[in-house]
């Protein structure tokens, strides 16, 4: 998506201002191009969680706004559309269902008990700017958002490097960010462009020892024993299959 040059201007100073007022951040994908543009729609930013509830505020002073009406007049106008989809989510996942209304309507996040992982959208024209608390993917169970092992968060952050002046994943933390992003929130069809870029990074990875050792860390603590799956799957360049291997994997 190719922002206008007001657009861009307000990307460039949201990252500015948090860069200024020391916020830790990373953004884990489509940054190559940024602030001109984003590949696919949100601009997905993780933020350390101690530095999230001052980045929301940096954001809304920014001028990135909720755009709360509008997104429940698609909730009605979804539910007058498509009534059986509706009755579905009911009765197969009750609790996704409430957590979109809950988040239509109250301006919240709803996860599980226990959980604390938290995200916010702000709106500027085309812009969609996504923060989130910690590093968490969609469970196949529910629908609800489960973190990944503290370990994977803290290499997340710790290992971020600066492309362009932009804080972005380590090369073997970004392939496990998008390996994880494909099978779990694209349910193991991976976008096109998330295709591409998994080849470009882990052409570079697998030729490295070290940052071959780093992704087969990341992977035992999020694949636990199917992490060899995961790896077999990189090494034929085959993402599409993933999902059907990993469940098919007795050890996962």
């Amino acid at each position: 998506m190719e922002f206008k040059q007001e657009e861009e201007e307000l990307v460039k100073n949201l990252l500015d201002k948090f860069k200024e007022k020391d916020i830790e951040f990373v953004v884990p994908r489509g940054y190559q191009n940024l602030p001109k543009s984003i590949l696919g729609g949100d601009i997905d930013i993780y933020v350390y969680h101690s530095d999230f509830n001052k980045a929301i505020k940096i954001a809304k002073n920014v001028g990135y706004l909720k755009k709360k009406q509008n997104r429940i007049k698609d909730l009605i106008f979804f539910a007058i559309d498509k009534p059986l989809d509706v009755i579905k989510i009911l009765i197969k996942n009750p609790y996704k269902a409430i957590k979109i209304l809950f988040s239509t309507i109250l301006d919240i996040n709803v996860n599980k008990p226990n959980s604390d992982y938290t995200e916010w959208k702000g709106y500027y024209g085309d812009i969609i700017v996504h923060l989130m608390n910690h590093l968490a993917y969609e469970s196949p169970m529910d629908g609800s958002m489960r973190r990944v092992d503290i370990e994977v968060e803290k290499s997340f952050f710790e290992n971020a490097r600066l492309v362009d002046g932009i804080p972005v994943p380590s090369k073997p933390d970004e392939l496990a960010h998008l390996i994880c992003r494909g099978v779990f929130s694209y349910k193991g069809d991976f976008p096109s462009y998330y295709l591409e870029w998994c080849k470009n990074l882990s052409d570079d990875v697998l030729s490295s020892t070290d940052k071959k050792e780093h992704l087969k860390r990341l992977f035992s603590s999020l694949f636990y024993k199917a992490d060899i799956v995961v790896l077999e799957s990189i090494r034929e360049n085959d993402y599409c299959n993933l999902k059907k291997g990993l469940r098919k994997y007795s050890g996962y």
